[in-house]
């Protein structure tokens, strides 16, 4: 991901914060299969593959999630690696949710189009994407921690 020459470490949090949310949600939007294979990794294509195979993608997942992770650790030097680490795998569970709900079935676009009101997920992807990882991005560096989220 081509973040680092947009960002610049020794700039205020907040402009890390938009030009790091602003920068991923444009490049993973300019990925459209990529994000399409995201959104049905867990729910369909890693049901219908050998074991063998699921270890390579494992592998691979992990090594780019870990790169991600650093790269949000240089970005970002308010985060632990186990923090940022965390970061970016959401950052992936909130690519292909997003995807997802702004990209709707017909029948459910064709609601959408006849009532607005109920376009409460219908926003554009990248858009989207960039509001969710400032906030996504925000908690991270706000509350730093390490084991698991606290439970009421």
């Amino acid at each position: 991901m081509g973040l680092r020459p947009l960002v610049d470490p020794s700039e205020p949090l907040d402009a890390r914060f938009v030009a790091v949310a602003s920068g991923a949600a444009a490049a993973f939007a300019a990925l459209p299969i990529l994000c399409e294979l995201l959104s049905a990794q867990a729910g369909v294509l890693e049901h219908n593959i050998s074991v063998d195979v699921a270890t390579r993608h494992e592998q691979g997942a992990r090594d780019s999630l870990l790169e991600f992770a650093e790269l949000l650790r240089h970005l970002f030097s308010e985060l632990d690696q186990a923090r940022s680490e965390q970061g970016a795998n959401l950052v992936i569970v909130m690519i292909s949710s997003l995807w997802t709900h702004c990209h709707p079935a017909p029948a459910v676009r064709a609601v959408y189009d006849a009532d607005p009101s109920f376009a409460f997920m219908g926003a554009e992807f990248e858009d989207a994407l960039c509001e969710s990882l400032w906030v996504h991005l925000a908690g991270l560096v706000a509350a730093p921690r390490t084991g698991p989220a606290p439970r009421a």
